[in-house]
């Protein structure tokens, strides 16, 4: 199983910092051992979108941690419909 893997799924966390992070939508750039890593310091009420494709039937594995809460989800489109496989409010860690 991939570790972070995605077909047109996004991730939006809002982190409470100081710092706005240079763009809010980040495309995955898969390494050689199929993992993909970013950190980013984000402005309170601001947000970040992790975007990549996934091939049908691979899985999705997702982890993280911030320095204070934040709305977290998974999500992609079937057509102009948002589907959420997976959404924590407020959460340090997932």
């Amino acid at each position: 199983m991939k570790h972070i893997r995605t077909c047109g799924v996004l991730a939006a966390v809002t982190l409470s910092s100081t710092a706005f992070a240079a763009t809010h939508i980040v495309d995955i750039a898969w390494l050689p051992d199929d993992r993909f890593a970013h950190k980013a310091q984000i402005e309170a009420g601001k947000f970040v979108e992790v975007c990549g494709k996934l091939a049908v039937g691979t899985g999705v594995r997702w982890s993280f941690t911030t320095g204070a809460p934040v709305d977290f989800n998974i999500h992609y489109y079937v057509g102009k419909e948002a589907v959420f496989p997976s959404k924590q409010a407020q959460v340090a860690l997932g």
